[in-house]
């Protein structure tokens, strides 16, 4: 038993080297592995009209619930919105909070945007339809263009939203709800 506990947790090399298929899906691994290292060593640079001075391009805060924490997780961020009767975004079912659509959000705006959204896997999302879409005015700043949309109706915002098999809502008590089916 224990040879075969080392085989697999040993040198991952030298037991690739014992299958051609192993070793091409060590190979891929080993090449994921490396992209994805890379992607999270690069840094995100504003756009010039958000650049007022030259410490604008060494400020990287980076929130703990916007870091991934394993290589393989790629999260995507959600960011749940309130639908009302007259179409237009808000971030809360009453309609108080109500989104930039037609127009680039300020500052503070976009602050609270990236404050509401919530960091899930990209397989969860991965269906999504042009109802899940951020707004085009917002696809110019960087920060918001990678969004996904979690569309809930403020009439009934327990009604599950659905992105191919999976399904997710937002519950007060229990925050994000997924089911798959």
């Amino acid at each position: 038993m224990q040879h075969l506990v080392e085989a697999v947790h040993g040198d991952a090399e030298a037991l690739a080297r014992t299958d051609a298929a192993l070793h091409r899906s060590h190979t891929r691994h080993q090449a994921r592995t490396r992209t994805e290292e890379h992607h999270s060593a690069l840094h995100l640079i504003p756009a010039w009209y958000d650049t007022l001075s030259l410490s604008d391009l060494h400020r990287q805060n980076l929130h703990l619930r916007e870091a991934a924490t394993r290589l393989g997780a790629m999260p995507r961020r959600l960011l749940p919105v309130y639908r009302m009767p007259g179409g237009r975004l808000a971030l809360d079912a009453a309609g108080t909070r109500l989104l930039p659509e037609h127009r680039r959000p300020a500052t503070a705006q976009i602050r609270t945007i990236l404050q509401h959204t919530l960091p899930v896997p990209a397989a969860w999302v991965a269906g999504r339809t042009r109802d899940h879409h951020i707004p085009a005015a917002w696809r110019s700043h960087a920060l918001l263009t990678d969004l996904v949309l979690l569309p809930q109706h403020a009439g009934d915002p327990t009604r599950p939203v659905r992105f191919g098999r999976h399904r997710l809502h937002l519950d007060d008590a229990l925050g994000l709800v997924h089911t798959e089916g």
